[in-house]
């Protein structure tokens, strides 16, 4: 027997605004947003109309880009990933040693590998 069973329009609705809008999203979109819109409206030496126009250029994708976020995570979100992933991240010399890319250890200054003295080449193998 079958049973049918009746997804809601709206299930997808929570925790949203006008059911795009995550509300974390929107929370760092008003704090992205505001200080530029105050710099844009104090500073500008412009009159009304030229003032508006060039306040609204500047301040709609930016409250876009924070309404949106990254990759489905907000922007404070995908802020700490990224600043995670980059402290712990390394890169790997020849001989195994590893370089943090930290400016603190640019200025130290690691190790050479050891020289290890190469055997004659054998012949027919091809050595580069």
């Amino acid at each position: 027997m079958n049973e049918l069973y009746y997804i809601p329009t709206n299930f997808t609705d929570a925790g949203r605004i006008m059911g795009l809008f995550e509300i974390r999203n929107l929370i760092e979109a008003v704090l992205l947003t505001m200080p530029i819109l105050y710099l844009c409206i104090a500073l500008l030496p412009l009159s009304l109309t030229p003032k508006i126009i060039v306040t609204l250029t500047i301040v709609v994708p930016i409250g876009g880009f924070g309404l949106l976020g990254v990759s489905d995570d907000s922007l404070t979100r995908w802020l700490g990933c990224w600043w995670r992933w980059r402290r712990g991240r390394r890169l790997i010399r020849s001989g195994g040693a590893q370089r943090g890319l930290c400016p603190v250890f640019y200025r130290q200054q690691l190790p050479e590998p050891p020289h290890r003295p190469q055997a004659d080449p054998v012949p027919g193998q091809c050595h580069l």
